[in-house]
């Protein structure tokens, strides 16, 4: 009887250690497989809203951009896996489903794409999913036993998370990880326990539940595995307490009675109850560690194990905790620490009644200094502006410990002012547009880049930190809309602004074409006051909202894809106009029309102005298509190929309001276009007396490439008689004529020659 209540208490003792030592493996296993598909999280995060995906999608041209690809993977698996060799791979698949790219991290110059990463791309356009993860495993004798796939697919033309209506033209990206520690802690508690592993989840649930010594290791939300000792594991285990118990027992059975007790107790029971409980206290998160044990026996070797294995997980923990939640670039705290510590502070002040602000800020013109100089000099650029930010944050709020300042994404920030109504609020910011205020400054050199903020407080101008985020991102937007470089409050008048926006998009999206757009036509004339050509205008009456500017209505038509549809409208309406417009204003008349830059290398514009030519029998030479200058930010050798496809057809190209975007003079007659359109702005301040030099040099410089000069918004006789003297070929403007409807044409023209006669 001695005997067997000293093994049963040791069998219950026996097994609550092994249980607890499984336990603690399951945790390894499961915190290992977790920190890969955290990797691919982050991976793919940061490869979609950096700027390293979209440059490889939008320039097929530039031989670096699969380089770029396999650098951004090897410093993604650097940075988070610490030197440790890592497979990985990256595959994109086109919208046809056809294999764009695949890079992977080996050595193997021959490499090709997995059949389990083709698999997945099938299967998110088959079920049309936007993201999709995978395990996939085999019990074979591979080097790789399993591998961990993630996908996401992005619109095409977007970039962004794809609609189920967008869902057909994606792209497929999907990441690939070899887990290796993840499968040597397998093979290592496979051996050890003489285990059984089983995958399984709800698609594949467990036959029955297990019974025994086993430990569940969650995987992912709906994904576990199963670890089963084999029952000779633990019998090996009895058997060795048997034969210590009954070889003991048979020499003495009161003396081992007796030492037994003393000795279990002591050296055992207690030490392991001690350690059991420690770890109960450790999970229940009551301790930070099991105290170190100092005893050199079996017990006191597990405890120290035990207390090193905790340490690591939990270094582990608290590095992953801080990646998660700091800049890699800046080293400011990121989305997911401004979410933590804004909810946190729209806590305190709801429950203290205070206020805070918050402050959107978006830098104008990075793009440019990435694309001119490198994403290097942007980088630094970067840093420079958050170190900048901090510093004075933290000098006008007197925290020199705590960082409110928090970088959104890209060149997108975000700063906290705790007990700051708007007033004070705009105070601080109009600080930070100083440090804009010619540029900015660093060691790198000066930079024509500025910023554009927007504010939002609570609790008025919302309840909620994704409110106040949404509605001071709206406020940023006004003031780039605004000349940016400045800020802007939320207000309700904001509100209802943006609100008429959304409007329009949603009509323009059900327009009734032919019932709601009209054109009306402006004359130009030349230098012997003859009409030598008109530009068809867009007009929109919504039966709904009335009158739209085309100002306001087409940048929105372009942002929702609908503008191909108003331009092909507005071409083929101009050529059922042209035979009138031929027999009243004279039959060398040439048609000005003004087509979006977001047409740009659209292959499918191009065929289908080639068939409305055919269908209306029209000569493309008669016609001059107008893009405005801001296309040269999208300067390529496929936009130059695409300007050259729409000359062979017989087509003018001009260049459109010249003079109010970023493009130098040289670069314009470098294109292959007709002719170039001074914006009004630009014959207002070269018909000013101290600048007409100006006006001569500039058509001078137009004239040596064969490029005809077209002045708009000519409004006073004096800028016209400047123009004149400058040589310039065609003026069109208030002063000659407005836009008037194919109606009024033949009156105007009328009373124009007939003011030309009396002059």
């Amino acid at each position: 009887m001695i005997a067997w209540i000293i093994y049963e208490h040791e069998c219950e003792s026996l097994y609550k250690l092994e249980n607890n030592r499984l336990e603690q493996r399951a945790s390894l296993i499961g915190f290992t497989f977790t920190s890969y598909n955290s990797f691919l999280d982050t991976y793919l995060t940061s490869l979609i809203e950096g700027n390293v995906l979209a440059s490889y999608l939008r320039n097929p041209n530039n031989i670096y951009r699969e380089r770029m690809l396999t650098s951004h993977l090897e410093a993604s698996i650097s940075r988070v896996r610490r030197g440790q060799q890592t497979f990985a791979s990256l595959s994109i698949f086109d919208t046809d489903n056809s294999l764009s790219l695949y890079i992977e991290n080996s050595t193997d110059p021959f490499a090709e794409v997995r059949s389990e990463q083709v698999a997945l791309a099938q299967q998110m356009i088959k079920q049309k999913q936007v993201k999709v993860w995978d395990h996939t495993y085999t019990e074979a004798p591979t080097a790789e036993k399993s591998v961990i796939q993630q996908g996401v697919a992005i619109d095409s033309k977007t970039l962004l998370s794809p609609t189920l209506l967008q869902a057909e033209s994606t792209y497929r990206v999907i990441a690939t990880i070899s887990p290796g520690k993840f499968e040597t802690l397998l093979a290592q508690t496979k051996a050890e326990y003489q285990a059984e592993l089983r995958y399984f989840g709800i698609d594949a649930p467990l036959e029955k539940p297990p019974e025994g010594l086993h430990a569940i290791v969650k995987l992912s939300n709906n994904y576990f595995l199963l670890i089963q000792p084999s029952e000779n594991y633990f019998a090996s285990l009895l058997n060795q307490v048997k034969v210590r118990l009954f070889t003991i027992i048979s020499l003495s059975i009161l003396v081992t009675f007796l030492l037994l007790q003393l000795l279990i107790r002591r050296f055992i029971t207690n030490p392991i109850v001690q350690l059991d409980q420690q770890l109960t206290d450790v999970i229940a998160q009551k301790k930070q560690n099991i105290d170190f044990p100092h005893s050199a026996d079996e017990v006191g070797r597990l405890g120290q194990k035990f207390h090193a294995l905790y340490e690591k997980l939990n270094q582990a923990f608290q590095e992953s905790f801080s990646q998660a939640r700091i800049d890699a670039l800046t080293q400011l705290p990121n989305r997911v620490g401004f979410h933590e510590a804004a909810e946190k502070l729209l806590l305190e002040a709801d429950k203290q009644n205070t206020r805070f602000s918050i402050v959107y800020i978006d830098i104008d013109n990075f793009k440019f200094v990435n694309d001119k100089y490198g994403h290097e000099i942007g980088d630094e650029l970067l840093k420079s502006i958050s170190a900048k930010f901090n510093h004075l944050i933290a000098i006008n709020l007197k925290h020199s410990g705590e960082s409110f300042v928090y970088r959104l994404s890209g060149d997108e920030f975000i700063i906290l002012l705790p007990e700051h109504d708007s007033d004070s609020a705009t105070q601080i910011s109009n600080k930070v547009l100083k440090l804009f205020a010619n540029g900015f400054n660093f060691e790198r050199g000066h930079f024509a880049v500025t910023a554009s903020l927007g504010i939002a407080s609570f609790p008025q101008d919302g309840s909620s930190i994704t409110q106040l985020i949404s509605n001071a991102d709206l406020a940023m937007y006004q003031a780039k809309k605004a000349g940016k470089n400045r800020l802007a409050l939320y207000s309700n008048k904001l509100a209802k602004g943006d609100r008429q926006l959304k409007e329009i998009e949603a009509l323009l999206k059900d327009i009734d074409l032919d019932k709601e757009l009209t054109l009306n036509y402006m004359p130009v004339i030349d230098q012997t006051d003859r009409v030598k050509g008109c530009e068809a205008l867009l007009r929109w009456n919504s039966p709904h909202i009335g009158q739209v500017s085309p100002a306001v209505f087409i940048p929105i038509a372009e942002e929702t894809g609908v503008f191909e549809m108003i331009d092909l409208w507005v071409i083929e309406q101009t050529f059922k106009d042209y035979k009138e417009l031929q027999s009243i204003l004279g039959e060398q008349l040439q048609v000005s029309i003004n087509i979006s830059s977001a047409e740009l290398h659209s292959e499918n514009f191009i065929n289908k102005l080639t068939e409305l030519c055919k269908s209306h029998s029209v000569t493309p030479g008669n016609f001059m298509l107008e893009i405005t200058e801001t296309f040269a930010m999208e300067q390529s050798s496929n936009a130059i190929r695409w300007l050259e496809s729409l000359r062979q057809l017989g087509f003018k190209i001009a260049i459109d309001d010249f003079g109010t975007g970023y493009t130098s003079l040289m670069q314009m007659v470098d294109y292959p276009v007709d002719v170039i359109k001074f914006d009004k702005q630009l014959v207002e301040r070269i018909t000013q007396a101290e600048r007409r030099h100006l006006a001569k040099a500039l058509i001078d410089l137009c004239h040596i490439q064969s490029i005809q000069v077209v002045a708009e918004g000519i409004e006073t006789t004096e800028q016209s008689r400047c123009l004149w003297q400058a040589d310039c070929d065609i003026q069109q403007g208030f002063l000659i004529a407005k836009p008037m409807p194919i109606e009024t044409l033949r009156s105007w023209l009328e009373e124009h020659q007939y003011l030309e006669r009396v002059v």
